[in-house]
């Protein structure tokens, strides 16, 4: 499965997510050949009040920051903690958030975090807007992630 909206999602403050992603300072990954991307990262200074299940593999959350009309080419992710990934579209709003591509076919986001599988290949092509999310990252499958999202157990 490439990707499904989160349905179980706990209230939290979009604004200060909003605040913290425009004001962090980012660094820009690197690819497994040493090339310079521009994709920018920073760790997420605080939890905003998402407390995980200690039962999952949880491998921290971050702000993750694409330039306006940059690509990010097809890859899957090799980060440890980063199998699947909660991503909480922050910025342009919705429907300017540009979409993930799995095997040609754009996933498109909605107001709902989606969840996405970083362990195949996906790229995005963003559009003329800096595009902005929040990402909880973890080890588990997607298919773990869903499932416990069903049951309302990602979040206690």
């Amino acid at each position: 499965m490439n990707s499904a909206t989160l349905t179980n999602c706990p209230k939290y403050k979009r604004t200060n997510l909003l605040h913290d992603a425009f004001t962090a300072e980012y660094n820009y990954y690197k690819t497994a050949k040493g090339t310079q991307t521009v994709q920018g990262y920073c760790r997420a200074p605080k939890d905003y009040g998402f407390k995980i299940n200690p039962e999952l593999e949880y491998g921290g959350a971050l702000f993750i920051k694409f330039h306006a009309n940059a690509v990010i080419e097809t890859h899957i992710d090799d980060h440890k903690g980063r199998s699947t990934v909660i991503a909480f579209p922050l910025s342009p709003e919705w429907p300017h958030f540009a979409p993930i591509t799995y095997n040609g076919v754009d996933t498109h986001y909605t107001k709902q975090p989606l969840v996405l599988n970083t362990q195949i290949e996906h790229s995005v092509t963003n559009n003329n807007y800096d595009r902005y999310s929040y990402q909880l990252c973890f080890g588990d499958t997607i298919d773990k992630i869903i499932e416990l999202d069903l049951q309302n157990k990602i979040f206690v």
